[in-house]
């Protein structure tokens, strides 16, 4: 018969468990944080895709021009006298400064969007539908 007197783990062992563990997070958590960050950014793409959509049917109902101005993080919304009426920012989108044109009949002066990335300059394409036939 076979008996053991073995309580449980030593001290050494729980420490390579340990360092074991820390050294597998030290190279997942750095990827999780990244692909968050990247989920964040569609979600917040696809906010601004919806937004702007809602902003086409705005400009039609009340027959009014619209321009959006984007700059850094954030973008405002001014009617054709050029008063602003309302503002909209983001936290993963950085946007170059430009401009966007809304006419009353819900056309968008431009079917793209141009955002600023770690390293470079990247375009975003807005709802391909409502571009081409407005609202």
């Amino acid at each position: 018969m076979l008996v053991s007197n073995h309580q449980g783990m030593t001290l050494p062992e729980i420490l390579v468990v340990l360092v074991l563990i820390g050294a597998s997070l030290s190279i997942v958590a750095p990827l999780s944080a990244e692909i968050v960050e990247k989920r964040q950014k569609k979600i917040e793409l696809i906010e601004l895709r919806e937004y702007i959509s809602h902003l086409q049917y705005r400009a039609a109902w009340q027959n009014k021009d619209l321009t959006v101005k984007f700059n850094g993080t954030k973008f405002t919304v001014s009617s054709g006298n050029g008063v602003p009426v309302e503002a909209k920012s983001f936290k993963e989108i950085e946007f170059v400064k430009q401009r966007l044109t809304i006419a009353s009949s819900g056309m968008v002066s431009s079917c793209q969007i141009k955002l600023k990335n770690k390293h470079s300059i990247e375009t975003e394409k807005l709802s391909e539908v409502l571009c081409q036939q407005g609202v």
